[in-house]
């Protein structure tokens, strides 16, 4: 495991005192809106939370199996029930103490990006400050050498999205609005042999090889289409619930049947 990288969260609370133009008789029913508040004050009219140090860069990177440190401190003369973390949503550790500090482990967690939130509430009230890092890979990637074998034509204007050779055949679907496609290439001289053009209004994505279908996926349309391998007749299209990038087959094993591995270009896999 690399060193430990410290993400170091200084909460200030202050209680704020009310002045005549605020009704304390209703400030138990205010919750504060702060995300819409762009400065690194948040303000209600029950407590205020002054950020004393930065906070990390949005999207700042950290090795897999780093253990990141967040602590806040509240002080003494404040009163406050309890100082919450929370990690994509999920609330990883709460405290009524200050200085309230927690390690969290991110070897239990997966590559990708992740969102945190430091919550503090008193009275019924919630402030709180969230932020995003990145959960990099700590393997480091080898080396390996190739050497071209030999290259074949393609068409330059051919916004190549997704690639499949199957049997001597060179499966190509293409991008761009108006000009998405799925093609039939004969590899040894470019030429194409069949086509059928998406509608003008959809971005073509990857393609993938089931059997005697081709399915290909477009960008944010959320809509795949498949066709007859052989004819390239249009036979059925399904929505989903993502944008669509690559897709490939996925086997099966013991756990889990054969089906589709979905992208949608961030570190989130479908099992379709």
């Amino acid at each position: 495991m690399k060193a430990s990288i410290t993400v170091i969260i200084i909460i200030l609370l202050t209680l704020l005192h009310f002045s005549c133009k605020y009704d304390t008789g209703n400030t138990k029913n205010l919750k504060p809106e702060i995300d819409s508040l762009p400065d690194a004050q948040y303000e209600s009219r029950a407590f205020t939370i002054n950020i004393a140090s930065p906070l990390p860069l949005y999207d700042s990177k950290h090795s897999f199996g780093d253990s990141i440190l967040f602590k806040a401190e509240i002080q003494d003369t404040v009163r406050f029930d309890s100082i919450c973390l929370f990690i994509d949503g999920k609330r990883i550790y709460v405290s009524g103490r200050s200085p309230f500090i927690y390690k969290w482990c991110s070897k239990r967690s997966r590559v990708g990006r992740h969102q945190y939130s430091t919550a503090v509430f008193s009275k019924g009230n919630k402030v709180s400050k969230s932020g995003n890092f990145i959960l990099v890979s700590d393997i480091i990637p080898q080396n390996k050498s190739y050497k071209i074998i030999k290259s074949y034509q393609h068409d330059k204007s051919a916004y190549t999205q997704g690639l499949v050779y199957d049997n001597g055949i060179l499966y190509e679907g293409t991008g761009q609005y108006g000009e998405s496609a799925i093609r039939k290439i004969k590899i040894e001289t470019g030429e194409l042999i069949q086509s059928y053009t998406l509608p003008q209004n959809v971005f073509g994505e990857g393609i993938v090889v089931d059997k005697n279908r081709i399915i290909q996926l477009t960008w944010q349309s959320r809509i795949a289409y498949v066709f007859d391998k052989e004819s390239f007749n249009f036979i059925n299209k399904y929505t989903f619930q993502t944008q669509g990038w690559g897709i490939t087959n996925y086997p099966g094993d013991n756990i889990r049947k054969s089906c589709f591995i979905l992208s949608d270009g961030t570190s989130t896999l479908y099992f379709e």
